[in-house]
């Protein structure tokens, strides 16, 4: 789980690549194979922590981005 506490970061999930701005949450389930990093040009704050739960714990949340494993909430 990761909040963005400022600025812009890039998740690549082949073939999907999402954009994180301030204020986003994003949860990437567990064994989901990704990459993170700051925008060019960008300064990323960010909090994180690693935690595991349920599957159906995604079902309980309506988020805005659901790809395979990563949730974006904004």
């Amino acid at each position: 789980m990761m909040y963005i506490v400022s600025g812009i970061g890039i998740i690549e999930k082949v073939p999907q690549t999402f954009e994180c701005n301030s204020g986003d949450l994003v949860l990437i389930a567990s064994g989901t194979r990704q990459e993170f990093y700051t925008a060019e040009e960008s300064v990323w704050e960010k909090m994180w922590c690693h935690f595991t739960s349920r599957q159906n714990f995604y079902s309980w949340l309506s988020f805005a981005d659901n790809v395979d494993g990563v949730l974006i909430l904004r």
